[in-house]
């Protein structure tokens, strides 16, 4: 078995720790620049990962040159409703976003968003709570962040929609005009936002980045988070935050996440 990188091991230790992530005799965060080495670090985080569970799916999300994709695993998914304790980890985000559940491994050949919807049979309203475990000044490049997983660290579940019912076009309209209304235990309304680009952009962005590392494609049952609605909140001990899904489904469906 491949020694494991010291990038590996500090992030390992970290995750556990629920601590921020330390520049260590071989692991200089902010100097890494090669995306293959990236890959494998993140290959061998999730081998390895403190969170346990099996793969469930994967993430998408934002960092300088490029769209990252990490892997999700089950023990990382609560159910709506669940306390996330803010120590357990180093600075958690709050923010709005959705996951798609794929139909069949027939998705693995979309090139554009009419056939990756007729591979999406559900969504599932979806409030991620990532953690920025990198050190202060750290560059928020695509390498640094395949590095961490994207960042991935807990995420809060609502009922599953069913999309089935839908012609593909439909799904992608419905998908692209959806809106998330977020607000507070008062029930005032914090924002309203849809995404930059059709959530089902982030699909063919996880499909492509399968095929560029040689991976495994997608399977039936598989859970994609595709991204933040709005802007991501820093949740402070005693807040929640409720996600309602405007369009989705009649009445809006919802997800609520606790924070202590």
């Amino acid at each position: 078995m491949a020694a494991l990188d010291p990038c590996v091991e500090e992030y390992l230790a970290a995750y556990q720790a629920g601590r921020r992530l330390q520049l260590t005799l071989g692991c200089d965060w902010g100097a890494l620049e090669s995306q293959e080495r990236a890959d494998a670090i993140q290959a061998q985080i999730v081998q390895r990962h403190p969170a346990g569970g099996k793969r469930i799916g994967y993430k998408v999300t934002n960092a300088q040159g490029g769209r990252v994709v990490g892997v999700l695993t089950d023990a990382m998914l609560l159910p709506s409703g669940s306390v996330i304790a803010l120590d357990s980890g180093t600075r958690l985000l709050s923010e709005g976003d959705l996951l798609l559940r794929v139909r069949s491994p027939a998705i693995n050949q979309a090139r554009t968003l009419e056939e990756a919807a007729a591979e999406i049979d559900a969504a599932i309203p979806f409030i991620e709570s990532s953690d920025m475990m990198l050190p202060q000044g750290t560059p928020r490049t695509k390498p640094v962040w395949t590095a961490t997983n994207g960042n991935a660290r807990w995420g809060v579940l609502g009922e599953t929609q069913d999309l089935s019912h839908l012609a593909p076009a439909e799904r992608v309209q419905r998908l692209g005009a959806l809106e998330v209304a977020l607000s507070n235990a008062a029930g005032e309304q914090l924002q309203r936002a849809g995404m930059r680009s059709n959530p089902l952009q982030s699909v063919l962005e996880v499909l492509e980045d399968l095929r560029r590392r040689a991976a495994p494609g997608l399977q039936a049952g598989d859970l994609l988070s595709v991204g933040n609605f709005g802007r991501p909140r820093f949740p402070r001990p005693g807040e929640q935050y409720r996600a309602h899904y405007l369009g989705l489904a009649e009445p809006a469906p919802e997800v609520l996440a606790v924070y202590r």
